[in-house]
């Protein structure tokens, strides 16, 4: 048997048709509170359902009544040949076995019955039904044909753990909604975004790859755009079914097929985050930060047109250390701070700096150039680690000074004195036997300069 309610709140109506039996009716008059916000328990109307007597095996059934302990003044109950309930503050009147009805409901009703989905409370079609029911742990709410539940209007979700005024006891152990997968290898999303576009072009938005460009929506119509969603297994026939991750996926062009964009692991003390089939974007003069302090901060200043790296010294591995304070940068130092602007170091045999130039043809520009201010400033000096003043310099003018290292100055050199003339403030030495200095004559004949045995000096011709 069935009914239909008419319920009129705000001023508007609104039709019901309810299943019949007597868990049924029971149920029915929960829902309606459900469905139209009434309160829960008021003392101007309540009831109850009895047994159906349309049929011949519910006639046979004692009546099932109201609960004294929970009856109130002003309860009615509804008896076997009755099809009428009404109450001091209010009036409702449901009829039986067909269409014509004209009753309103008004006030609140307390109604029990409906402890499982056997006898859920049920309001819809004939085929396709909402339904409610108490259970254990609280209420649930289903459709008799497994469809889609919708909801036409904003909603909300309270998590109160002591019930208290204002919601002093919240908790994570009373979250506002749970999502629960019933199989290991669910991947349905748990939650899904729609989006109604018109056809014809769009334009690409500020968030988006292509921002400034457009897209084609083939058809009107709502759009499957984006999912939430945490899974272990995935049922597809993918070369890594397992995925355990929290992911957050948005549809590729075709505006139908969703992937992931970002995915966090589960079930390890330190979660990996990840970009799968995304870049990452930091808009202009915001940051990306490292550190619980905040210790190294990159950020793109668009005043400068620059990428800044500010904070603590960047290490790579073993072997670069950048030191943005300092400007300074290591190689092969490890995690020693860096003792010049550029340090290099190599503790093994080898190289350890090496310049080339490839150009085929050769290269007009120097491959290391060396600057300085004055002709006095070294460009270049070179001698053992533990030299604190170094065997060899080599400053802007071109003279090159030698010592003998460690402390000691230098004290031997080597430098232009004008023009085509070189010069050293110290004695010039052969210590090869029949070697000299060469000179050349003025018809261009080149002798080499050379001591005999008894002192005396002499030239040979080379």
């Amino acid at each position: 048997m069935w009914f239909r309610v008419r319920v009129r709140k705000h001023g508007r109506h609104r039709d019901e048709p309810v299943a019949g039996g007597p868990e049924g009716r029971r149920a029915f008059l929960a829902g309606v509170g459900a469905l139209t916000g009434l309160a829960a328990i008021a003392p101007a109307t309540r009831a109850a359902a009895q047994t159906d007597t349309t049929s011949p095996a519910a006639a046979a059934q004692p009546p099932t009544q109201q609960d004294p302990a929970t009856e109130q003044p002003g309860d009615q109950r509804l008896g076997p040949a009755a099809s009428t309930i009404t109450g001091p503050a209010s009036a409702a009147t449901f009829h039986r076995g067909d269409d014509s009805w004209s009753d309103e409901l008004t006030g609140a009703l307390r109604v029990t019955g409906a402890v499982d989905r056997a006898h859920a409370f049920e309001a819809g079609s004939a085929t396709r039904r909402l339904q409610v029911w108490s259970t254990g742990d609280g209420v649930s709410m289903a459709t008799s044909d497994a469809s889609t539940l919708k909801l036409g209007a904003q909603t909300r979700w309270d998590s109160d753990d002591d019930k208290a005024p204002g919601g002093t006891g919240f908790t994570i152990n009373r979250p506002a909604t749970v999502w629960r997968q019933t199989a290991e290898d669910h991947k349905g999303a748990m939650i899904e975004f729609q989006q109604h576009l018109d056809a014809g072009p769009h334009e690409y938005g500020i968030a988006c790859e292509n921002a400034g460009g457009t897209f084609e929506v083939p058809a009107a119509g709502y759009k499957r755009v984006g999912w939430i969603l945490a899974h272990y297994d995935s049922p597809t026939a993918e070369t890594r079914p397992i995925h355990q991750h929290l992911n957050f996926e948005t549809c590729k062009a075709d505006l139908s097929t969703l992937i992931t964009r970002f995915q966090i692991s589960w079930g390890e003390d330190v979660a990996l985050c990840s970009f799968p089939n995304s870049n990452v974007r930091i808009f202009d003069n915001r940051e990306l930060r490292f550190g619980a302090g905040n210790d190294v901060r990159v950020r793109f200043e668009r005043a400068a047109d620059r990428l800044s790296v500010t904070g603590r010294p960047w290490q790579f591995g073993e072997s670069v250390r950048i030191d943005p304070a300092s400007g300074r940068i290591g190689v092969g130092i490890g995690a020693a701070t860096p003792s010049a602007p550029m340090h290099v170091q190599r503790a093994g045999d080898g190289n350890t700096l090496l310049v080339r130039n490839t150009a085929p043809g050769g290269s007009s520009g120097a491959t290391i150039v060396a600057e300085a201010q004055t002709t006095r400033s070294r460009l270049l000096t070179g001698g053992l680690q533990s030299d604190s003043v170094k065997r060899i310099g080599i400053d802007a003018s071109g003279r090159i000074d030698w010592g003998p290292g460690g402390s000691s100055a230098r004290d031997t050199n080597l430098y232009r004195h004008a023009p085509d003339t070189l010069a050293t403030d110290d004695d010039f030495r052969f210590n090869g036997a029949g070697r000299g200095p060469i000179v050349r004559s003025a018809n261009g004949t080149a002798y080499r300069i050379v001591v005999a045995d008894d002192g005396t000096l002499g030239t040979v011709r080379v």
